[in-house]
């Protein structure tokens, strides 16, 4: 759980999702998103297995905007929310399991 922790909070933070703005387009995220991973070097084949199936869900974007409480940009807020020693511990994960890693993108 840990190890999957850390892996979504380096996507969170990855410079397509930072740029992303609320209420855009989708598939026009999934795409910048896709563009990026092909820039750091990952094949089209990686891209392509990884992102099938990705799919927007209506009732996430319905209960996200229905919550009064997040009135921040995401990435304010999970600064917030999310300890500097977990944003940390999570940078060493990814750090500590870089070989698993690297195995699991070929």
């Amino acid at each position: 759980m840990r190890l999957i922790f850390s892996v979504l909070a380096t996507l969170s933070l990855s410079s397509a999702a930072y740029a992303a703005q609320c209420g855009g387009s989708f598939d026009g995220f999934v795409n910048g998103l896709k563009s990026e991973a092909l820039d750091l070097g990952y094949s089209n084949r990686q891209v392509n297995d990884f992102f099938s199936g990705v799919a927007q869900d209506p009732k996430v974007i319905k209960a996200d905007r229905s919550q009064g409480v997040f009135q921040l940009p995401f990435l304010e807020f999970s600064d917030r929310l999310i300890s500097k020693h977990r944003r940390d511990h999570g940078a060493k994960n990814l750090k500590t399991y870089k070989a698993v890693f690297d195995r699991i993108e070929r």
